[in-house]
């Protein structure tokens, strides 16, 4: 048994030193280009608050619309604020269905509206001056906010929460502001001074808002069903794609390429087949008990197509790339996370482009199966069959292009190693 070289004063030293710097080297540049790309999508978010389209429609054409138009052209002045519009209410057929309608569509990036209620100030007046009408008075009804909390919970901290904020404070300054001019009514007039003393809301909050949330989510059932149960899905499939090269390899010298690759390729998709169906089944028992067998359905296919997806692409990279699969590993996914845990609406020009990824489109389309909102369906599913017949495809080149790569090398070492043949008839001529 030979005696094993110490590593200093083996000759292959240098060289395993220079590999071992250059590999360390490249993770760290890629590891710090991935991080630069990720937070990166996260600086200074509210620079692009004004890609978030609100809504400001005034259906009552009185003293309470024309305040809380006023109140709202002055929050829309201010820095960074939301992007906020103010189209006149005949554009909706003065109907507030309409906007409720685009909202719910997100037609035009609408993330939110808030319009004041065709005669919001006739029933305050008339609540001021006849207390028969004070019982069916609803102060809340003046103002309504309506916001779609399924569409982006990424961005209902960034939507709904400041336009909470916005409308309780017009609350209290218009009831500021009403306050002299209702006081010198009551002095006039006994009957108002009667109604403010029985209803001192009537004072202290005369209108207020109501909100109007189209479609609610969970936070428990939201990253579990979409954005953590998809990354869960790509690791499983990396796993699975160094396992099933690991055992195909040992027996590429006695079966051909082409079932090596059937044998890959049947083992890879019923494998994605099973964990989807059995990550789906979890769901549904623990988290969406409610949903109809229709729509399970249909989250189980949304699921098989990305994850089956994520397994062609990984299984190209394994067949052309060989270890260095987690490099493109870490850029692949990291691109993908991107737009799936943040808004890009939100980000700078350069992030625009990742509405491409199938993150992305799985995320949004769950999003509609389980919670009705933002149907963006007729986009999202042939985007994710695109990318699963794009990926499946790269596998079977990448595959193919291979082979014959194994080819060229066979027939050069037959080319350059003589026959016994021919090692015979030279034998037999030195003889």
């Amino acid at each position: 048994m030979a005696a094993s070289i110490p590593f200093l004063a083996s000759p292959a030293r240098g060289m395993i030193i220079k590999t071992l710097i250059i590999s360390h080297v490249a993770v760290l540049v890629l590891y710090f280009a991935a991080m630069c790309i990720y937070l990166g999508a996260t600086f200074q978010p509210e620079v692009y608050s004004s890609n978030l389209k609100v809504k400001i429609v005034d259906f009552d054409h009185g003293v309470v619309g024309a305040t809380f138009t006023q109140f709202m052209r002055g929050v829309a002045s201010q820095p960074n604020a939301l992007g906020y519009e103010f189209p006149p209410s005949s554009d909706y057929n003065d109907d507030p269905r309409e906007l409720s309608r685009q909202v719910d569509q997100g037609t035009d990036k609408v993330y939110a509206a808030i319009y004041v209620r065709a005669g919001a100030s006739s029933a305050y007046m008339n609540a001021l001056r006849d207390s028969t009408t004070l019982p069916s008075y609803n102060p809340a009804a003046a103002l309504t906010m309506i916001y779609d909390e399924s569409r982006n919970p990424l961005l209902n901290g960034r939507v709904a929460a400041p336009l909470r904020v916005i409308s309780t404070t017009f609350v209290g300054m218009f009831a500021t502001s009403r306050a002299p001019k209702v006081l010198s009514m009551a002095l006039n007039d006994t009957q108002v001074a009667t109604i403010l003393l029985s209803h001192p809301y009537m004072i202290a909050a005369p209108v207020s808002f109501t909100i109007q949330n189209l479609h609610p989510t969970l936070s428990s059932v939201l990253s579990p069903a979409t954005n953590v149960g998809f990354i869960y899905g790509f690791v499983f499939c990396f796993v699975l794609v160094n396992v099933i090269w690991a055992i195909t390899d040992t027996i590429s010298g006695t079966t051909s390429a082409k079932d090596i690759w059937l044998i890959r390729f049947t083992c890879l998709t019923v494998s994605t087949f099973i964990i989807t169906l059995l990550y789906t089944i979890l769901l549904s028992i623990f988290q969406l008990q409610w949903l109809s067998a229709g729509r399970w359905f249909a989250v189980w296919g949304v699921m098989f197509l990305l994850i089956s997806q994520s397994g062609y692409i990984l299984a190209f990279a394994m067949t052309t790339m060989g270890t260095r699969t987690a490099f493109f590993m870490i850029l692949y996914l990291v691109s993908n996370i991107i737009p799936a845990f943040n808004s890009l609406d939100i980000m700078s020009r350069f992030y625009q482009w990742f509405y491409i990824w199938p993150f992305y489109h799985a995320v949004t389309a769950l999003r509609t199966i389980v919670f009705d909102s933002f149907d963006q369906l007729h986009i999202n599913l042939p985007s994710l069959v695109a990318w699963w017949i794009f990926s499946l495809g790269l596998f079977i080149l990448s595959s193919v292009h291979r082979h014959r790569q194994q080819q060229k090398q066979a027939q050069q070492i037959n080319m350059t190693t003589p026959s016994s043949d021919n090692k015979e008839v030279e034998m037999q001529g030195s003889v």
